[in-house]
């Protein structure tokens, strides 16, 4: 049993390190380009649906990129929602 419990780690580590170092991308590209909107929206939220139209207007208005993160149903988008939350 003790023979597995390694490789089962390291599988668990090598599992991990895509979505953090996609969260740490994620944040720079957004610190160096301000005209990038990142929209977190819940897939099925009334509030979020609701303010779409609103953004799509302002995006055609000032010309800036809305990227989207669906962070009800993506753990890997609520995770990168964290991240923007803390730094």
């Amino acid at each position: 049993m003790k023979k597995f419990v390694f490789p089962m780690m390291l599988v668990c580590v090598l599992f991990l390190i895509p979505p953090i170092s996609a969260q740490s991308q994620c944040l720079q590209t957004a610190e160096d380009n301000p005209e990038i909107l990142y929209y977190f929206y819940g897939d099925g939220c009334p509030h979020c649906a609701a303010a779409e139209p609103f953004l799509l207007e302002l995006q055609q208005k000032y010309n800036f990129t809305i990227i989207y993160h669906e962070t009800w149903y993506n753990s890997s988008n609520q995770q990168i929602f964290e991240e923007f939350l803390t730094s």
